[in-house]
Protein backbone atom coordinates (compact mmCIF):
# COMPACT_ATOMS: atom_id res chain seq x y z
CA UNK A 1 0.00 0.00 0.00
CA UNK A 2 3.39 2.50 0.25
CA UNK A 3 4.26 2.08 -3.27
CA UNK A 4 3.65 4.38 -5.81
CA UNK A 5 2.47 2.13 -8.59
CA UNK A 6 0.42 0.53 -6.26
CA UNK A 7 -1.29 4.03 -4.49
CA UNK A 8 -2.13 5.01 -8.06
CA UNK A 9 -3.99 2.16 -9.28
CA UNK A 10 -5.97 1.69 -5.55
CA UNK A 11 -6.39 6.20 -6.15
CA UNK A 12 -7.86 5.72 -9.54
CA UNK A 13 -10.30 2.45 -8.58
CA UNK A 14 -11.31 5.31 -5.76
CA UNK A 15 -11.75 7.82 -8.55
CA UNK A 16 -9.44 10.16 -6.62
CA UNK A 17 -9.36 13.94 -8.06
CA UNK A 18 -5.95 14.07 -10.09
CA UNK A 19 -5.53 16.90 -7.71
CA UNK A 20 -6.01 15.60 -4.85
CA UNK A 21 -3.29 12.53 -5.58
CA UNK A 22 -0.70 13.98 -3.31
CA UNK A 23 -2.26 14.38 -0.55
CA UNK A 24 -4.13 11.07 -0.95
CA UNK A 25 -0.54 9.12 -1.50
CA UNK A 26 0.68 11.35 1.56
CA UNK A 27 -2.06 10.46 3.90
CA UNK A 28 -1.68 6.43 2.43
CA UNK A 29 1.61 6.33 3.35
CA UNK A 30 1.36 7.19 7.08
CA UNK A 31 -1.37 4.21 7.59
CA UNK A 32 -0.19 1.33 9.50
CA UNK A 33 0.74 -2.04 8.14
CA UNK A 34 -0.43 -4.20 10.63
CA UNK A 35 -3.45 -2.07 11.09
CA UNK A 36 -4.44 -2.22 7.29
CA UNK A 37 -4.10 -6.20 7.48
CA UNK A 38 -6.23 -6.34 10.37
CA UNK A 39 -8.99 -4.43 8.49
CA UNK A 40 -8.06 -6.26 5.34
CA UNK A 41 -8.73 -9.27 7.46
CA UNK A 42 -11.80 -8.46 9.79
CA UNK A 43 -14.14 -6.90 6.73
CA UNK A 44 -14.48 -9.72 4.62
CA UNK A 45 -16.54 -11.96 8.15
CA UNK A 46 -18.02 -8.12 10.00
CA UNK A 47 -21.47 -8.88 11.12
CA UNK A 48 -23.63 -6.50 12.74
CA UNK A 49 -24.32 -7.18 16.53
CA UNK A 50 -26.73 -9.21 17.49
CA UNK A 51 -28.88 -7.07 19.31
CA UNK A 52 -28.82 -4.13 16.88
CA UNK A 53 -32.24 -3.87 16.99
CA UNK A 54 -32.58 -2.99 20.40
CA UNK A 55 -30.63 0.75 19.83
CA UNK A 56 -33.21 3.35 19.90
CA UNK A 57 -31.00 5.49 17.82
CA UNK A 58 -31.09 7.00 14.23
CA UNK A 59 -28.77 5.02 11.63
CA UNK A 60 -28.03 5.85 7.94
CA UNK A 61 -26.38 3.21 5.87
CA UNK A 62 -25.15 4.38 2.29
CA UNK A 63 -23.03 3.20 -0.26
CA UNK A 64 -22.15 4.42 -3.50
CA UNK A 65 -24.18 3.25 -6.53
CA UNK A 66 -21.35 1.89 -8.39
CA UNK A 67 -20.04 -0.38 -5.63
CA UNK A 68 -19.32 -3.95 -5.61
CA UNK A 69 -22.56 -5.35 -5.32
CA UNK A 70 -21.58 -7.22 -2.26
CA UNK A 71 -20.99 -3.63 -0.64
CA UNK A 72 -23.97 -2.13 -2.25
CA UNK A 73 -26.36 -4.63 -1.01
CA UNK A 74 -25.01 -4.08 2.72
CA UNK A 75 -27.01 -0.58 3.31
CA UNK A 76 -30.17 -2.33 3.19
CA UNK A 77 -28.65 -5.33 5.58
CA UNK A 78 -27.91 -2.38 8.07
CA UNK A 79 -30.55 -0.67 8.00
CA UNK A 80 -33.04 -3.51 8.58
CA UNK A 81 -30.99 -4.90 11.42
CA UNK A 82 -32.14 -0.92 13.71
CA UNK A 83 -35.66 -0.16 14.17
CA UNK A 84 -34.93 3.50 13.23
CA UNK A 85 -32.29 2.33 10.32
CA UNK A 86 -32.40 4.10 6.59
CA UNK A 87 -30.56 3.02 3.52
CA UNK A 88 -29.53 5.35 0.67
CA UNK A 89 -27.19 4.90 -2.53
CA UNK A 90 -25.52 7.80 -3.94
CA UNK A 91 -25.59 7.83 -7.73
CA UNK A 92 -23.05 7.49 -9.93
CA UNK A 93 -20.21 7.36 -7.56
CA UNK A 94 -18.14 4.42 -5.83
CA UNK A 95 -16.08 3.58 -3.02
CA UNK A 96 -14.76 7.15 -2.13
CA UNK A 97 -17.79 8.30 -2.52
CA UNK A 98 -17.65 11.34 -0.22
CA UNK A 99 -14.49 12.46 -2.55
CA UNK A 100 -16.23 12.09 -5.93
CA UNK A 101 -19.56 14.56 -4.88
CA UNK A 102 -18.64 16.48 -1.52
CA UNK A 103 -21.17 18.24 -1.86
CA UNK A 104 -23.99 15.55 -1.89
CA UNK A 105 -21.78 13.93 0.98
CA UNK A 106 -21.83 17.46 3.09
CA UNK A 107 -25.45 18.47 2.41
CA UNK A 108 -26.26 15.16 3.80
CA UNK A 109 -24.46 15.13 6.82
CA UNK A 110 -26.27 18.16 7.18
CA UNK A 111 -29.30 17.25 6.83
CA UNK A 112 -28.83 14.41 8.97
CA UNK A 113 -27.29 16.24 11.80
CA UNK A 114 -29.96 19.17 11.56
CA UNK A 115 -32.77 16.81 11.75
CA UNK A 116 -34.28 17.66 7.78
CA UNK A 117 -34.85 15.52 4.84
CA UNK A 118 -31.89 13.99 3.23
CA UNK A 119 -30.59 15.54 -0.23
CA UNK A 120 -33.80 14.24 -3.12
CA UNK A 121 -30.29 12.81 -5.09
CA UNK A 122 -29.70 10.00 -2.25
CA UNK A 123 -31.97 6.72 -3.69
CA UNK A 124 -33.90 4.69 -0.97
CA UNK A 125 -33.04 1.56 -1.25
Amino acid sequence: MKLGPVLRANARALNVPAEDLDGYQDAARTTNRQAFRKVNDEAPGFRLPARSGDCSCPVLAVAGENEHDLTKGSPADIAAAFPSGEARLAPGVGHGWNGEKPELFTAMIRARVMGEPLPGELVPV
